[in-house]
């Protein structure tokens, strides 16, 4: 979402398309970040990054399962992951308005 916002400051008067093609390069490029980093195929899903991290996935809906991710230290992983993409796009993000100047 928020690269939709700088897309439309950076655009202003420019074609929807642009626009479009814009949000689509800035979100190409957190996702090669995730590919990069989590070293995942093409998809940067939970389950993906969760099978790079713990060497398998989980299934949050059963309980078991969920004891079994608090034994992993889930609770610190994930939102380290979280905070990390929050990061790559905050510079990603930069990187774009950068060209405002």
């Amino acid at each position: 979402m928020a690269f939709g916002v700088v897309a439309g400051i950076l655009c202003d008067k420019k074609t929807d398309e642009y626009e479009k093609d814009l949000v689509i390069e800035m979100t190409q490029s957190l996702r090669q970040l995730f590919i990069h980093e989590y070293n995942t195929e093409e998809h940067i899903t939970c389950d993906e990054i969760q099978l790079c991290i713990f060497g398998r996935t989980f299934d949050k809906l059963d309980s078991k399962e969920r004891e079994e991710m608090k034994e992993v230290n889930t609770d610190d992983k994930c939102p380290e992951i979280c905070g990390r993409a929050a990061r790559w796009a905050g510079q990603i993000i930069l990187t774009y308005l950068d060209k405002l100047k």
